[in-house]
């Protein structure tokens, strides 16, 4: 054999030890076959794939033998040339020997991870194989907890988190609405990051009218973090307020599991220094009075329980509440996996996230930075304004005006100074404060808020940026206070989707906090608008003399069967708004009668897809007020 291998003809050599090899001598079989895959590995160019194979078989021939060291050597060997080459049973085969051979070596870490690998989502095996795996990992897990009580908790295998699929958002507390007023929308945790440009326009415009020096280095407020948006800066929570968090898990195996007793693991570093963590409560290292400070730290509402089907997912939301001030550090999730199938097999351990790394680009370099969005500083207590609505239907017909009530409430113990609204379409928003001029957009047309250049122009401010609560001090809404501000909002006279938004901007005394200054809460109002009437006027001077003006005016009735307003149109009355002219009731006239028709009841009506034409003459107003309809 010497003689081959310094020859260099190693593929010789290993045939020669292969045919010595026999079954009644495990042991020196082992040895032959060992010897013959590293052959095969020193040839020119390497057989790999035979050096796997026989090294395999030496690890059978070691285990026969009773070698569990050189047998589990030899297959932790062979799967270093089967790993991610798409043998998937190959693969779960050696896994499985492993385990075994770790466990009757009393390496219970490197069973349970062997153990792990063939519950891993590509794997092959049937439901039936898949479940013995998962029962037999829960028992190594179990006895692994046994004899390391210190290790705490551990990983679980199953199920596993998209790590990509974890969002924050920073909330406020939730308002308490009576029946008939409903809660600002705010932003939801499954919200797109579509509209974000257009409110940190609206943002930045409600800066620059309250203060522009601030406005020279403007950063946006976020309330919501992901994947596509993560953090570079700790995002700032407010102690006592909820902080959202939304994760897929899905079950890898093909049998059905249940998540128990599910809670999010945590630690928070107080501003003292002091360490809490609620792992604590998941041991029993610590004393019942550290316990008890743990849960007084933080308070934590989620489902209980979860039911994962075959291969399938399901988006967990946790709701956090601090009570302290500090740096809390959100680590994963904790929870017990139980076997649907068999209830008495399960295991608690922890989903743990993890932490990605992100490209910032600068000038001349670019920089890999960790995604922050999972270590939020906890601020002290800042006021917080509640908003609410009257409610308003979500079908709304062309040009239809609805009176809508707001009502701004100062739930904390500070008092709030200087609100101010910001609305996207100003057009069909009006409010009826007298102290408030009418809205330049009524007065001509409106540019899109799209403009890059928007917040910069003071013209353009001034018809999206309303003052509310004016009072002679600063102070707009003292602790617990409660008042309304009316407004009137219409809708626009095309058919379709119709979206507004608000934003209610509101500044916090100095000295409240070091970190905000201002506050915001959105709220926006999706309609479906609906075609109904449609009128065109003409104008024309009918008397130069006298002044009179002449109205051609026609009407059609644009409902339609298959649209939300399916009706008949009775036209009640006719009025003019002008401070120059009034209606004159004795000339108005009907010039085209053949659409309308006559009910049962004797009235006269405009039926679906007819139309009318009248005339009206407008007489100069000397006192200069406004005719009634006519």
């Amino acid at each position: 054999m010497e003689c081959l291998r310094t020859s260099r003809m190693y593929g010789e050599a290993a045939n020669q030890l292969i045919r010595m090899t026999s079954e009644d001598a495990d042991l020196r079989s082992a040895l032959l076959l060992e010897q013959a895959s590293y052959c095969y590995l020193a040839s020119h160019p390497s057989m790999y794939r035979k050096y796997a194979f026989n090294i395999v078989l030496s690890g059978n021939r070691y285990s026969r033998a009773g070698q569990r060291k050189h047998a589990h050597r030899c297959y932790q060997q062979a799967y270093q040339v089967f790993e991610s080459r798409g043998w998937s049973l190959a693969e779960d085969h050696i896994q499985y020997t492993m385990a075994k051979q770790a466990c009757a070596l009393k390496r219970l870490e490197e069973a349970s991870s062997s153990y792990s690998h063939l519950l891993h989502p590509t794997s092959q095996q049937s439901a039936q194989q898949q479940i013995i795996f998962l029962k037999e990992y829960i028992q190594m897990h179990t006895e692994l907890i046994k004899r390391n009580s210190e290790l705490g908790l551990l990983a679980l295998a199953l199920p596993q988190v998209a790590q990509n699929s974890v969002r924050v958002l920073l909330s406020t507390p939730s308002t308490m609405v009576s029946g008939q007023h409903v809660a600002a929308s705010g932003i939801d945790i499954k919200s797109n990051f579509a509209d974000e440009p257009i409110w940190n326009k609206m943002e930045e415009m409600l800066v620059t009218t309250v203060d522009p020096k601030k406005a020279l280095v403007f950063k946006p407020t976020r309330f919501l973090f992901s994947k596509e948006c993560p953090a570079i800066e700790n995002p700032l929570a407010v102690q006592g307020e909820p902080i959202e968090l939304s994760v897929t898990v899905f079950n890898t195996v093909k049998c059905s599991i249940t998540l128990n007793g599910i809670d999010l693991l945590w630690q928070l570093q107080l501003d003292n220094g002091e360490m809490l963590s609620n792992e604590s409560l998941y041991t029993h290292n610590e004393e019942s009075s550290s316990k008890a400070a743990v849960s007084a730290a933080i308070k934590t509402n989620c489902v209980p329980s979860v039911v994962l089907d075959e291969r399938c997912e399901h988006t967990i939301h946790f709701k956090i509440t601090p009570k302290l001030t500090g740096l809390l550090n959100i680590i994963g999730v904790v929870g017990e996996v139980v076997l649907t199938a068999e209830p008495t097999a399960y295991l608690q351990g922890m989903l743990k996230f993890e932490t990605p790394q992100i490209k910032v680009k600068g000038k001349q370099t670019t920089q890999m930075l960790m995604d922050n969005k999972m270590s939020i500083k906890v601020t002290p207590a800042v006021p917080a304004m509640s908003v609410s609505f009257t409610q308003l239907p979500t079908n709304l017909i062309a040009g239809e005006i609805l009176p809508v009530v707001v009502s701004l409430r100062n739930s904390g113990i500070v008092p709030i100074e200087d609100v101010f609204l910001c609305c996207d379409q100003p057009r069909w928003l009006t409010l009826t404060d007298v102290d408030t001029e009418v809205p330049l957009s009524i007065l001509k047309s409106v540019k899109d808020l799209s403009n890059e250049k928007l917040s910069k122009d003071r013209e353009l401010r001034r018809q999206r940026v309303f003052r509310l609560l004016k009072n002679e001090n600063s102070v707009s809404l003292k602790p617990q206070e409660c008042t309304t501000v009316s407004m009137h909002i219409q809708a626009p006279y095309q058919k379709g989707d119709f979206t507004l938004r608000l934003l209610f901007f509101y500044s916090l005394p100095d000295g409240t906090s070091a970190c905000i200054k201002y506050r915001l809460v959105r709220h926006n109002w999706q309609f479906q608008v609906h075609e109904c009437l449609h009128a065109a006027v003409t104008c024309v001077i009918s008397n130069t003399l006298s002044g009179e003006l002449g109205l051609d005016v026609a009407v059609k009735n644009e409902s339609s069967a298959k649209s939300f307003v399916a009706s008949d149109m009775y036209i009640n009355s006719i009025g003019v708004y002008s401070a120059d002219h009034n209606m004159n009731r004795n000339k108005l006239y009907i010039t085209n009668q053949m659409g309308i028709s006559t009910g049962s009841d004797g009235a006269r009506f405009l039926p679906m897809g007819k139309s009318m034409n009248f005339q009206c003459r407008l007489e100069r107003n000397k006192t200069k007020s406004t005719s009634p309809p006519a």
